[in-house]
């Protein structure tokens, strides 16, 4: 296993527990989904 996967698979597990706890912000998610790749 690759470190970006594992990466990758951290960072959905806790966007999932995110989502799973509060609810969905359509502007919020749109943004989540870039700036973390971006930034890294």
């Amino acid at each position: 296993m690759s470190w970006p996967r594992i990466k990758a698979e951290g960072l959905w597990r806790l966007r999932e527990q995110r989502a799973s706890e509060t609810p969905q912000i359509p502007g919020l998610s749109e943004e989540a989904r870039g700036a973390p790749a971006a930034s890294e």
